[in-house]
């Protein structure tokens, strides 16, 4: 049976409330490998044998609202993608309206019943593991091609990237900004990256913007209002546009297609 275990996808209960963490252990251990974290502050250095397929998080643990708990498994690296299901007191509505739009892939009812719960359980570890697929296999970087492949130009290439991850929310992070980061005086940085690249700066900078808003789009974990904001852009109207103009295609329908 170890093995088979093994094999099935992990669920995470993130609850104090004893009688419904055994309830579901119970119930859903047929079908899922089942791990129970009953204090919140754990989930900073969480390590169980494999990462949670998906987490299924109590309205109140020990004290904490699920809201806060749901911000802090975004923020553990290891579980930013893992889907999650918030578990609410359906009678209170202006819990459930407090807590629409926190960001967790499904508000359910803590009285839901078993064969449901199931379901949207398997559904969404489906959903994610075909973004995830996506992401990792089939959906190609819109950025250009290298084309000299020395450990120097790797490695220069990589401290560029990564700068430029780290200043995606600026909007007004400039070439002169990234090559003084680099080091460089801007006309020795623009005759290295148009060498490698074969594109200038600015253009190398706005295609990597484009590939990350694709890559945010394609998670479906947050709005184009967020990814606008997350990238630097005046408003969500205006990135819009902007990817239209890039991938042909509007936000929206570009997640529709690409999916």
């Amino acid at each position: 049976m170890g093995r088979s275990d093994k094999n099935r996808s992990h669920v995470l209960l993130v609850m104090s409330d004893n009688e419904l963490s055994s309830y579901l252990n119970e119930a859903l251990s047929t079908l899922f490998r089942i791990t129970i974290l009953n204090n919140p502050e754990r989930l900073s250095n969480f390590s169980g044998q494999r990462t949670p397929d998906i987490i299924i998080i109590d309205e109140i643990v020990n004290g904490i609202g699920g809201k806060e708990i749901y911000s802090r498994i975004k923020s553990n690296a290891s579980m930013v993608q893992t889907p999650a299901i918030l578990l609410m007191n359906f009678n209170d509505n202006r819990s459930y309206l407090t807590h629409i739009h926190c960001g967790v892939d499904k508000l359910a009812p803590r009285a839901i019943s078993i064969c449901r719960l199931k379901a949207d359980i398997q559904v969404l570890i489906n959903k994610h593991k075909r973004i995830k697929q996506l992401l990792e296999t089939n959906l190609p970087a819109d950025l250009p091609e290298t084309t000299a492949k020395s450990e120097e130009n790797t490695l220069f290439m990589d401290k560029v990237n990564k700068l430029l991850e780290k200043n995606l929310s600026s909007d007004n992070y400039t070439v002169d900004m990234l090559s003084a980061d680099m080091g460089m005086c801007r006309t020795t940085f623009y005759t290295k990256l148009k060498e490698i690249t074969d594109k200038a700066p600015a253009e190398y900078m706005y295609y990597f913007k484009m590939n990350k808003a694709k890559i945010l789009l394609v998670t479906q974990k947050y709005t184009v209002t967020e990814i606008a904001t997350y990238l630097g852009f005046c408003d969500a109207k205006y990135f819009g546009a902007r990817f239209k103009k890039f991938y042909k295609v509007p936000p929206t329908r570009y997640i529709k297609e690409i999916l």
